[in-house]
């Protein structure tokens, strides 16, 4: 019996590695399934990292205007003087690529910026949706936050 060979602490040990093994699953080849990675037959769990603290959030003001517009983007909860993008995207587009204004977040994670509303998207299409997303996000848009601006734009000149 193996409690006799490792003795009781041991057995006990062997046993909870078992059971918190036999819930972790993958793939030989490597591949993360069910939070676990395998290869050559040795199963690793793996944790997902988590993020403390509350989501970035922002306000718009104005909310409403058109082109050329004077937005004020202020917001709460970015990384620490990390860098903040402005992005604009329609309701049902992505954010552009393109940053219209750009800011550093002070030691408590708040942003105040400036930037003014234009009248193309990048591709040199004009901005004629009634509501477009204003997005403010990190480089690499981890940290984000959106808020609605109500566009007076007219299709007509």
């Amino acid at each position: 019996m193996i409690m006799r060979k490792v003795g009781p602490l041991a057995a006990i040990i062997l046993i909870l590695l078992a059971l918190a093994l036999a819930g972790c699953s993958g793939d030989a080849s490597g591949t993360p399934t069910n939070n676990s990675v395998t290869g050559a037959g040795t199963k690793v769990p793996t944790l997902a990292a988590t993020v403390s603290g509350p989501e970035p959030t922002i306000h718009l003001s104005p909310d409403r205007g058109k082109s050329g517009s004077s937005i004020s983007v202020r917001g709460e909860n970015f990384p620490q003087w990390g860098r903040v993008e402005i992005h604009l995207g329609g309701l049902d587009t992505e954010a552009t690529r393109q940053a219209y204004a750009a800011t550093t977040a002070n030691g408590e994670g708040d942003i105040d910026v400036d930037f003014a509303l234009p009248d193309h998207w990048p591709n040199g299409d004009p901005i004629v949706q009634p509501q477009l997303v204003v997005v403010a996000a990190t480089p690499d848009f981890v940290s984000k936050a959106t808020a609605i601006f109500a566009n007076d734009a007219s299709l007509t000149p």
